[in-house]
């Protein structure tokens, strides 16, 4: 059974390594290196801060 919830503090770690691996892996067919490189770069204290003030679910 699948469960979809609000995000928790405690799910930032899993939603960063999903984020990164998905910029790394799926976008590179489409991207060059050095956009990748930028766009793979994670500000921790900006995201957490955008992820508690927004609605996600997890």
């Amino acid at each position: 059974m699948l469960t979809i919830r609000m995000y928790e503090e405690r799910d930032f770690p899993a939603l960063c390594a999903l984020f990164l691996r998905a910029v790394k892996e799926t976008a590179s067919a489409d991207y060059s290196p050095r956009q990748i490189a930028a766009w793979a770069q994670v500000d921790e204290a900006r995201w957490r801060q955008k992820l508690a003030a927004s609605r996600v679910l997890v």
